[in-house]
């Protein structure tokens, strides 16, 4: 066996990087990763409390919101007539607490349809809620909804800086605080939506989360870990002193 199999060999040993701590696939479905995720609950104006969660990748932030909607104190009803059910988060981009935003400094919005796939991202500027691309913008998250029975649950998330100004999206690091307001559309014929908000807190409902570096949202498909080269250097390195030692011998 030459060195370069043995190369090939000692690679077949690397160990997969796999940690707690790894991100989340958005297919609505509550995996064990957001047992990892800060965790919150959310007080609604409506007296529905949401189970929500926030995960820092390197690149995005995610979010899941889990809401209770057959509770005695519940309003959330899903109307299939009115297909229009939304929950969404609106980021208060320069703090200046005013919901929507102004022409001058519009607000970035995500907002997930229960009854549509994926997930929609909105600027809003004075009450005028728009979507990115219909300016110029991209489209820059991903969403997924269902139901387990008892509660919705809407997974979703955004870029930390997509570069997208024209879509007035968040740019943000690792470490940073968001303020954001979480939202609930609920199931009225068009135009006369129940929007429910969260509470206030300090006078303003836009709520302060420090963001938790997740440092291993670029591992998520496994990779070479420090473990598995340093086993290859090894083989390599005893397999070339055995050679040496052999060849003295000879000589």
């Amino acid at each position: 066996m030459n060195w370069k199999s043995v190369v090939i060999l000692a690679l077949l040993f690397v160990v997969p990087v796999k940690s707690a701590n790894s991100i989340p696939i958005i297919d609505a479905k509550i995996d064990d990763v957001w047992s990892t995720a800060d965790h919150y609950q959310i007080d609604m104006q409506n007296q529905v409390t949401v189970d929500f969660r926030i995960l820092t990748g390197t690149s995005r932030i995610y979010f899941l919101a889990i809401i209770p909607h057959d509770g005695p104190n519940d309003v959330i009803n899903l109307n299939t007539t009115q297909p229009h059910d939304y929950f969404g988060i609106e980021f208060d981009r320069n703090g200046d607490k005013v919901i929507h935003g102004t022409d001058e400094s519009p607000d970035d919005m995500v907002l997930v349809n229960y009854f549509h796939s994926g997930s929609q991202d909105l600027l809003t500027k004075s009450l005028k809620v728009i979507n990115d691309t219909a300016v110029g913008g991209t489209e820059d998250t991903e969403g997924a909804q269902t139901s387990d029975g008892s509660n919705l649950i809407f997974e979703f998330s955004v870029k930390m800086s997509s570069g997208d100004t024209l879509g007035a999206d968040i740019s943000v690091q690792p470490s940073d605080t968001i303020s954001i307001m979480l939202a609930f559309w609920d199931d009225r014929p068009t135009h006369d939506a129940n929007v429910i908000v969260n509470k206030a807190l300090a006078g303003s409902v836009f709520l302060d989360f420090e963001l938790s570096p997740n440092s291993t949202e670029n591992l998520r498909a496994g990779g070479l870990s420090i473990v598995g080269l340093i086993v290859a250097f090894l083989i390599v390195r005893r397999k070339l002193f055995t050679r040496q030692v052999r060849d003295k011998q000879i000589s």
